[in-house]
Parts: structure tokens; sequence; C-alpha cells
């Protein structure tokens, strides 16, 4: 016979390879990646819409107060004056609030919380008033009731309820934090 060693053409399976294992952990490692694929991308769905919504949701001004319009023309005034850096000629003239009917009135810049001041003071506050602000504080992107870009020119009538006005655009950073009232016998406002 042949000197040459007889290679078998067929191994018995010995159980020591695990081809389904082997697929089953590929096959796992494809779904993990599948799941964080479709969680990431919901994430970013979700991520994207937040900020959307908060970039472009408004609270509802008083746009339709009478008052509206005499008191942002006064603002917006000073508040172009401020940012030029001239801070003479701060006065906001509160004559026509109300037609007069008002016994306190105060100006709430960026980063305030007028209703809580108004409560403090004993004002009632109607249910549509609380109601109203409670939400503006608490919108998550929100930090206060009167964000950084706005005012709120709130005044206590005689029969001792306050009232909101809360407008689009306040004084800008110079008025961040400004929080000043004054009285019906001394209607203009000397802001500072």
């Amino acid at each position: 016979m042949a000197d040459h060693p007889v290679i078998p053409t067929h191994t018995p399976y010995d159980g020591s390879s695990k081809p389904f294992a082997i697929g089953a952990k590929v096959l796992g490692g494809v779904i993990k990646l599948a799941a964080i694929t479709f969680l990431g991308a919901w994430g970013i769905i979700l991520v994207c819409t937040a900020f959307i919504f908060s970039t472009t949701w408004k609270p509802h001004y008083d746009d339709t107060n009478p008052k509206y319009r005499f008191l942002t023309e006064q603002i917006g005034k000073i508040a172009e004056r401020w940012s030029k850096g001239d801070y003479s000629r701060n006065t906001l003239d509160l004559t026509l609030l109300n037609d007069g009917n008002w016994t306190i009135a105060c100006v709430y810049g960026g980063y305030n919380n007028p209703l809580d001041e108004m409560i403090d003071r004993g004002a009632t506050v109607s249910s549509a008033d609380r109601a109203r602000l409670i939400e503006l504080g608490n919108k998550d992107f929100r930090l206060s009731q009167v964000e950084e870009s706005e005012v709120m020119v709130v005044y206590v009538d005689k029969s001792n309820e306050a009232h909101f006005i809360h407008a689009g655009n306040g004084f800008g950073p110079n008025g961040q934090h400004l929080k000043q009232c004054t009285t019906s016998t001394n209607p203009r406002l000397e802001l500072s």
C-alpha cells in the first residue's frame, strides 16, 4: 500500500462548534443596534419638537386691553433710550391707566412674578388671571411669569382687584428684575 496518510473526507460532528449560538449573538447585536437607532431617532424627534415649541410658543399678551398701546409705546421709547445708554427721561405716565380708577400700579421687567406680590399686598386676583399667571410661571422653558424680554403693568383698582397687562416687548436687558410701584396720587412713575 501507499505511504500516503489517509485524509478523511467527512469529519463527524463532535459538538464543539455552536453555529446557532453564534447566530443568536449576532442577531442580538443587530436587535440592540436597531433598538438604539429607533430610540435615538425618537429622542431626536422629541428634542427637536420641544425646541420648536419652546421657541415658537408665545403667551397670550393683553393687546386687546385699551391701554396696551398707550403703555407699550412709552415702554418702547424708554427701552430704545436705555439701549443707547441714555437713562434720562425714564418717566412712565400712568394717568390714563383704567381711566384713573386705580390706587396702586406696578411695572415689572423680566424675571418677576407679579401674581405673588399682588397676593402679598392683599389684592384680589380673578381666578382667570390667577390660572393664566400660574401657567406662565410653570412652563418648562420659562423662568418666571414675566420673561426677559417682556413687561407687565399691574394696577389695583379702587375695589382692590388686581389687573395684569402683559406685553411681549419690554425694556430689554436693562429692565430685567425691574420692579417699581406708584400710587394714583403720583401717576408718573420715575423708573430707575
